[in-house]
């Protein structure tokens, strides 16, 4: 069953693929979410890997960034708006989750999605255009890239639907809470490059991750695999030296950065 078929089912409630987005992406991070906001949510996971699947690491658009951003925005206006028109498939079920996030949500995380949508498609996009000419990224370009095409902006704003913890924006935008969700995004990040290595090696499809290019900075393959560790260790070490905490929205801010 493909994604676009588990998607389908999922949509209708039909067990097996509600069971499976639920407890296996969503719950374990999102444990008090009731049924109505982790379906969304986990609509969403599906529809997600669908599109990146089918449109962003393989197909004609994979290597042709002007078309990928014609159609990124077409998509990013359904995310906007339910009155989209568009003939792409996957405009009409982003349109239905959009609808079930508008019901269950606050307009300020609805809005708090929203952009980190837009901000998956924009390092998206770098990561097609990077295709296209045949280049590999230096390592700071890689994980400013990877931070945003890698989706951890909308996950972490659609936990905030899934729990309805909506911290507030004070606490949202402090330079330390920010590094840490950062920092927690860049762990999955590199962490999903690690799992998903000889899956892109078998498609012939490995040209941008964090071994390549840590390789192109002749660095060996063996020690670039342990870096890959190093980000986890660097997040514990902040969380456990953070002397001072926000004075309000803490709880939320927690349940923010344990959730990366």
């Amino acid at each position: 069953m493909d994604r676009q078929q588990r998607y389908v089912r999922l949509r209708r409630g039909k067990g097996l693929g509600r069971r499976h987005a639920q407890h296996r992406f969503l719950r374990p991070v999102a444990p008090v979410a009731d049924d109505d906001r982790l379906l969304a949510t986990a609509l969403w996971v599906y529809w997600g890997f669908g599109f990146d699947d089918a449109r962003c690491d393989q197909g004609p658009l994979s290597t042709r960034p002007a078309q990928f951003n014609a159609l990124a925005c077409q998509v990013q206006r359904a995310c906007e708006t339910g009155t989209a028109i568009g003939k792409e498939r996957y405009i009409g079920a982003l349109q239905d989750i959009m609808r079930r996030f508008r019901s269950l949500a606050t307009p300020t995380q609805v809005s708090r999605f929203t952009h980190a949508h837009r901000a998956w498609l924009s390092g998206v996009a770098w990561r097609i255009g990077n295709q296209a000419l045949g280049r590999m990224p230096g390592l700071d370009d890689f994980l400013t890239m990877r931070l945003l095409s890698a989706g951890g902006e909308p996950t972490l704003a659609m936990l905030e639907i899934a729990t309805g913890a909506e911290v507030p924006t004070r606490d949202l935008h402090r330079p330390a809470v920010r590094a840490l969700t950062e920092m927690a995004m860049l762990v999955a990040s590199l962490d999903n490059d690690r799992h998903s290595l000889h899956k892109e090696l078998a498609r012939d499809h490995a040209d941008q991750n964090i071994y390549t290019v840590l390789m192109q900075e002749h660095i060996h393959v063996r020690t670039a695999a342990s870096g890959v560790a190093a980000p986890a260790a660097m997040i514990s070490a902040l969380w456990r030296g953070g002397s001072r905490r926000p004075a309000s929205g803490w709880p939320g801010c927690c349940r923010r950065i344990r959730c990366g």
